[in-house]
């Protein structure tokens, strides 16, 4: 009778069987910080404001009734010196999230609420007739500006040639208005 032994027979496997291990299995194999490890890294390197905000917000997350998210938007816009209390962005969401898309996005409409947002934190008061006056007076610069940049464009396409070919390019669409091709 053979002999038993409490070690298992070595398993034999090809070399051209084994795969390797793709990046995001790596990554997933790697040892992550505790939750404790990285907010004592992220301390120890704070400024005193700094440690100041994360102990409020910390304070609000462990007082609860709010998510860590909406502690997060409460503390962050107090440091911006304004703050958006949680219960109040159900409310105010879509406000915030189109003012933001408006003024990050640049242009006219950026410039004009910018405009009026800087009169009402001046201390203003703005009637409405304020408000249109002021987008009338950016009504009369723009098209003061068409008109020069009209003159501009007939009299020395030459000077703004190169402004020209890259206005093309970034939206072809204007070749479909004149008919035209560019490029050559």
């Amino acid at each position: 009778m053979p002999k038993r032994t409490s070690e298992p027979a070595p398993v034999q496997t090809r070399a051209a069987e084994a795969q390797p291990l793709t990046a995001a299995t790596k990554q997933a194999l790697q040892p992550r910080p505790s939750e404790f490890a990285l907010l004592s890294r992220v301390m120890a390197n704070a400024s005193e404001d700094e440690r100041e905000f994360m102990l409020d917000f910390l304070e609000r997350c462990a007082a609860g009734g709010y998510t860590i998210p909406e502690a997060a938007l409460g503390e962050s816009t107090a440091h911006f010196r304004f703050r958006i209390e949680p219960d109040e962005i159900e409310d105010h969401a879509k406000y915030y999230q189109g003012l933001t898309l408006v003024l990050l996005k640049r242009g006219w409409l950026q410039t004009f609420l910018g405009l009026i947002l800087h009169l009402v934190l001046d201390g203003r008061r703005l009637t409405p007739e304020d408000v249109m006056d002021t987008l009338d007076n950016d009504m009369q610069q723009f098209d003061t500006n068409v008109d020069i940049a009209r003159e501009i464009l007939k009299e020395y396409p030459e000077i703004v040639a190169p402004e020209i070919k890259l206005a093309l390019d970034a939206h072809p669409d204007l070749c479909a208005v004149t008919g035209g091709q560019h490029g050559n």
